[in-house]
């Protein structure tokens, strides 16, 4: 026999197998589902995502993050990354949500739907830092795959021979900053837009806290390198040069936050709180000018 939901009619839902429960349009059936405690409720709150508005369906998706049930508490993720996908946007909960999981486990996909569908310029600043992270991470596993590949390749080709032996190609791991991504002062690739761009970080740096600029193009390049940047205006062209002349210099707080160099955005933070990020060492290759 069907359940009957507060709004009279009987579901034409199988709560106990979950069958058609991708069809859920109705929230509040599912709201009575939580109090029953039902045992499909993370793929419920999907159908939510899918066939309701997104703040009908983000309290109850939240809501499923917390459930016991580790898979259906996965569920519940992917309903958040429907709902990225869907609207291109998420509400504050959810979005903080997927900050309190982290960029580990059953969030991971979630965060990356949400940094793919949700505008850069739109993402709260965290995510924001996910997307450079990201970035990094797999631009770093993109050389490691690449080398591992021609490391077996020399073997094949030249067995017998040291690896030592072997050129330095294109492929070699790590990529030598020094040769591979350099512009300039940089360490990265960048055309005459994004030098333009970079340099106004530095610029930034140096007004803003009172350091050399050799000093702020050494943080650039420590915390920057590695990164994909594409011709101007690269996606982090969305944000002023500000916001990630910030990120080279401090921690985020306890709260995960990083100034933007908003005045408004900004009002909230207690900068005499904030950790700056240790001085590069010197004698590495991040510092590309004399220090003054």
């Amino acid at each position: 026999m069907g359940v009957v939901i507060p709004t009279g009619r009987t579901s034409p839902h199988d709560w106990e197998s979950g069958e058609g429960l991708l069809g859920v349009d109705d929230p509040a059936e599912v709201d009575a589902a939580f109090e029953r405690g039902e045992g499909h409720l993370g793929t419920a709150v999907i159908g939510l995502a899918f066939n309701c508005s997104l703040e009908e369906a983000s309290p109850r998706i939240v809501r499923a993050m917390r459930l016991p049930d580790i898979a259906q508490r996965g569920f519940a993720f992917t309903a958040a990354g429907t709902a990225a996908r869907l609207n291109g946007e998420l509400t504050p909960e959810l979005y903080a949500a997927l900050r309190d999981e982290g960029p580990v486990g059953t969030a991971d996909d979630a965060i990356r739907d949400t940094l793919t569908f949700v505008p850069f310029r739109q993402l709260p600043p965290w995510f924001k830092w996910q997307m450079v992270r990201i970035t990094v991470l797999d631009k770093l596993e993109y050389w490691r795959t690449r080398s591992e590949d021609a490391v077996g390749d020399a073997w094949r080709a030249r067995a017998g021979q040291e690896e030592s032996s072997m050129g330095d190609g294109d492929w070699a791991w790590p990529p030598k900053p020094g040769r591979d991504a350099r512009t300039a002062e940089f360490l990265l690739r960048l055309d005459e837009g994004m030098l333009g761009y970079f340099r106004e970080m530095a610029s930034e740096m140096v007004g803003r806290f009172g350091i050399s600029r050799a000093e702020a193009v050494a943080r650039i390049n420590e915390r920057y390198q590695g990164l994909d940047i594409e011709p101007y205006p690269d996606l982090m062209c969305h944000e002023g040069p500000e916001f990630w002349a910030h990120g080279a210099y401090y921690y985020p707080d306890e709260r995960d936050r990083l100034p933007t160099g908003d005045v408004h955005a900004d009002a909230a933070i207690d900068f005499t709180r904030l950790r700056v990020r240790p001085l590069p060492p010197q004698g590495s290759p991040v510092w590309t000018l004399r220090p003054e």
